[in-house]
């Protein structure tokens, strides 16, 4: 079953004690529970990394080693996997590298530049294999409807984040919050992946801080 914006809205409300007055108005609501679905789907996608995954393909000449995310990827939040000359027999996977160590063909990731090291190696034809960033819900678009059973995470997340602003906070409240978050945790890890078993990167990585606080 879907979970509009407004349910959510209306769940959060109800678990902070705040259906009548308070000092939210309904954009500063609905920025609660959309930072909180955030929250939801990186811990989503930090434990399972091929959850959600798109692919963008690109070229690089003699020119230059690196490619603009923003350009290949406008909704890209984590990379998984680089691989060069996709679809053909010569493909290879290459290596994630964030510190330009010289051990061949490698990939790093500085702000939204995706760069091949080194620079003599790069060009050619390659694939990027992503996570994506979340979808901010809107009155027209809803929760994701395989995320929804998750939809407590949400409500509690951000009726935590309206008792911390009020200055009011609830440890119960909190450690209920705590407890959806295992669970979705565990959900996510026990999914299971068509993608390829490969050893996970567990170096830090970039994602997106605009929304998640912690």
């Amino acid at each position: 079953m879907a979970a509009t914006l407004a349910a959510l809205v209306t769940g959060a409300k109800t678990k902070a004690n705040a259906q009548v007055g308070g000092a939210w108005s309904t954009t500063e609501w609905n920025d609660a529970c959309n930072r909180a679905y955030e929250a939801l789907w990186i811990d989503i996608t930090d434990a399972n990394d091929t959850y959600s995954v798109l692919t963008a393909n690109f070229t690089l000449t003699s020119a230059s080693n690196s490619v603009s995310l923003t350009s290949i990827a406008p909704t890209f939040a984590n990379a998984i996997r680089v691989l060069k000359d996709p679809g053909t027999a010569q493909r290879q996977f290459i290596r994630r590298n964030p510190e330009e160590q010289p051990e061949g063909r490698t990939f790093r990731i500085e702000g939204s530049l995706l760069i091949i090291d080194p620079l003599e190696s790069a060009p050619g034809n390659y694939q990027l294999v992503y996570s994506p960033q979340v979808t901010q819900m809107t009155g027209v678009i809803d929760m994701d409807l395989e995320l929804a059973q998750h939809r407590e995470y949400v409500e509690l997340k951000a009726a935590c984040d309206y008792l911390d602003a009020e200055e009011d906070h609830s440890d119960a409240l909190y450690l209920r919050w705590q407890e959806t978050q295992k669970r979705a945790i565990a959900w996510a890890c026990g999914l299971r992946s068509s993608e390829p078993q490969l050893v996970r990167d567990v170096r830090p990585r970039w994602r997106n801080p605009r929304l998640y606080p912690f």
